[in-house]
């Protein structure tokens, strides 16, 4: 029998955009599902490496840290991932 508890189930409507791009030191190989609600909610899945982060779109721009800690970038990659993204939102 299965004890797991379902904690939520939320579908939502939004757009995906796929995104091949060679940076200057990295290839980025990116999945950006801007869903309808919250508006300023993102959420950026990097294919290569299988991870992926929930974000503000303020916070993408302006918080130093928290591109390289979740999706485990190096200072330098995140940097610039954080530029491209710039971008194109």
């Amino acid at each position: 029998m299965n004890n797991h508890t379902l904690l939520k189930d939320t579908t939502v409507n939004g757009k995906i955009r796929f995104l091949s791009i060679m940076g200057e030191f990295h290839r980025y190989d990116l999945a950006i599902i801007n869903p309808e609600a919250p508006e300023d909610e993102i959420f950026i899945l990097d294919i290569n490496q299988n991870r992926f982060i929930t974000i503000s779109k303020s916070k993408v721009i302006d918080e130093e840290g928290y591109i390289e800690h979740t999706l485990n970038y190096t200072e330098i990659d995140a940097e610039e991932l954080r530029e491209l993204i710039k971008q194109v939102l």
